[in-house]
This record gives structure tokens, sequence and C-alpha cells, in this order.
């Protein structure tokens, strides 16, 4: 069982890294993943005759770019879908408003409805869909396509690093803080309605975290961005925030557990 759990890891880091830094030698992968080339050998081959990997003539490895990853992102007010082209990691991205009058689980299977249908338009232009589900709430009943929700804040927490590190985390679309400290999640607030310097100075007089971490920087108007990138700047805050076209910490930690999903099943 450990050896199949490091197995998987492995293919995991080596589809991650592929993504990530695409046109890779099989040193370089290897050198990323942090295990020897004969060992890296049978991860990739694995990979490839399974075909979500690519090689081309120069001995480079890409993700097949016939592969795309839909991640469907339901928060308080609405939900977001996003669709990321391993051909180029391009990434788009569609808003929806909830219903005000439908309750959070009617919502959710809507969101679902629209995410299983963009799937099928997807698989019929001759892609081949791997999906995962971000949610603020739990018990969400979800189509088998699409799978389990996934909790935003233990996402963000495995994609941290394990340094001594305190990280306050937030959303433009569902802004309820989390806080970190070494990867680990030590506790969250409620939601505020709005995202701006006077929040963010109210909340720094209480604790200034090493980083802030804003999922969907793009959200802002530039004026706003401007004066927290000041803010942060005067309390000795490092920022991070993610812009349309890029994908966010909890994004990327679904990308990874889309991975995982796929790993288990070929291994």
């Amino acid at each position: 069982m450990k050896n199949s759990a490091r197995e998987n890891k492995q293919m995991v880091d080596v589809l991650m890294s592929a993504f990530e830094k695409s046109a890779q030698s099989l040193s370089a992968i290897a050198n990323a993943v942090g295990v020897s080339r004969p060992t890296l050998t049978g991860r990739v081959e694995r990979l490839l005759e399974d075909g979500i990997l690519r090689v081309d003539t120069n001995g480079r490895f890409w993700i097949n770019g016939f592969y795309c990853f839909v991640i469907l992102k339901i928060h308080l007010k609405g939900a977001q879908l996003i669709t990321v082209f391993a051909s180029d990691k391009r990434v788009e991205r569609i808003d929806f408003k909830a219903v005000e009058s439908m309750s959070e689980s009617d919502n959710a299977a809507r969101f679902a409805g629209i995410a299983e249908r963009h799937i099928d338009g997807l698989k019929k232009s001759k892609n081949t869909v791997l999906s995962a589900v971000i949610a603020d709430g739990e018990g969400f009943i979800l189509p088998k396509t699409l799978g389990r929700a996934q909790s935003r804040r233990e996402l963000v927490q495995k994609c941290l690093s394990k340094e001594p590190k305190s990280v306050l985390y937030l959303s433009t679309n569902s802004p309820c803080p989390h806080f970190y400290f070494g990867g680990e999640s030590v506790g969250s607030g409620r939601g505020v309605r709005k995202l701006d310097v006077e929040t963010l100075e109210s909340a720094f007089d209480v604790i200034t975290p090493d980083l802030l971490a804003i999922d969907g920087f793009y959200a802002l108007d530039r004026t706003g961005s401007a004066a927290i990138k000041d803010l942060c700047k005067r309390v000795g805050a490092e920022l991070w925030g993610n812009e349309r076209d890029e994908l966010s910490i909890d994004e990327v930690g679904a990308l990874r557990r889309i991975f995982e999903r796929y790993c288990e099943r070929i291994l």
C-alpha cells in the first residue's frame, strides 16, 4: 500500500510539473519531482501509455493537448465555471449568479447541471475532460461526473508551504477569511461584504500576516489594487493575487486533486 501511495504521488508530481512547466526533458522533470531517472522512467511510461502525457521528437514532455480540466467553483453569491486547456494552458472563466429565491443546495444543483452540459460540449469537440468542484459549503449532492465537492480551505492548505509562515487568504467572490500557519489551517472568520483597504486595515490591527493571498485579484479595480499593494508594503506583508487568466491557489489544489484521482484509476 505504501509503495502504491508513493507511486501515486510521484505520478501526480510528474503531471503537475509537466503542466506548470511544459516541454521539459526527463532529467528536468526528475529534478523537479526529486526522484532518480530510472524511477521516473517507469512513472512516465505509464502516463504515456495511458495518453495523458506525450513526448515530442526532442524528448520533451507535455500534457496531451486533447485534455482539458473543468473546475466548478461554488461560492456564496453564485458560481464560476473554469476551463483549463492543456494545449496552451489557457484559462477561461464564466460567472453565474445564484437565484435568491432558491436554496443553497438547489443553486448548487443548478450550477452542476450547467457544468455537465459544458463538459458534454467539450467532449463533442473531441476533448478529454477531467473535472473537480470547489465549494465553500458542504453536503452538496453532485452528479458522479463531477465527483465530490472539495473544501476551498483544504485545497488552499494543500498548496501552501510547510514553512512557519502566516497566510491570510481571501476571495473576492466569497470573502470569508481563512488563516493559515505553517501550511495548516488555524481558523476562519465571517464573510465580509466588501474587500477594501479599510476592511484589511481593521484586520491588520488584529494580526499582520506574512502573506496576504487574494483569490480573484482581477476583480479589484485598479485603484483598490494599488491601495492594497501600498497597505501591504506599509505593514510589511507580502501580497499575492491571481489575474483572470491565471489559476488561484485553490484552483491549483483542485487540479492536483484531479491528477490524484486520475492516477488512482490507472495504478
